[in-house]
């Protein structure tokens, strides 16, 4: 199993946060604008379910209270892709959704040349620098699925691994 992060104290955070401004010449409206720029995020173990990553990743903003306009704009998926997702996700159990080490960003499913999974994966192994096994744990589910869906994404977005 991945080791979970450490918490941060908020002032700690703060003052990481004050200083890379400083040395960055930004400030903490530029610093907030870019993490809004991001969206909203998903925890990892939101995955770890029956449902597929884009019924996931559409019900838990539905959720939120988001529209399905504002979904599908948000994963630059058509309406009918995201209300068809949705169908499909009501008939499934949600997985409890608990606070986990690892976020998905909302923003890494826009890139419609790789399916929502091969995102989810890809994000994991190469922002949080997970192995195989790691990110298998995290999704519950098998390694050798995770290696496929990696290998994919990479292919499909032309990075050597």
């Amino acid at each position: 199993m991945p080791k979970a992060k450490r918490p941060v104290p908020a002032a700690a955070a703060l003052e990481l946060l004050e200083q890379f401004a400083l040395a960055h010449g930004l400030t903490a409206a530029d610093l907030l604008a870019a993490a809004a720029a991001q969206g909203p995020s998903i925890p990892a173990t939101a995955f770890a379910t029956d449902r597929t990553p884009l019924e996931t990743v559409v019900s838990f903003l539905s959720e939120r209270s988001l529209t399905t306009k504002a979904i599908g704009a948000a994963i630059a998926r058509p309406n009918s892709t995201v209300l068809n997702a949705l169908k499909s996700a009501r008939k499934k159990p949600a997985a409890p959704v608990t606070d986990s080490a690892y976020t998905i960003p909302v923003s890494v499913l826009r890139d419609t040349r790789i399916s929502p999974a091969e995102a989810v994966i890809a994000h994991l192994r190469d922002y949080y620098k997970l192995t195989n096994k790691s990110v298998a744990a995290v999704l519950g589910r098998d390694q050798r699925n995770t290696w496929q869906l990696y290998k994919s994404a990479c292919k499909k977005r032309e990075v050597r691994t």
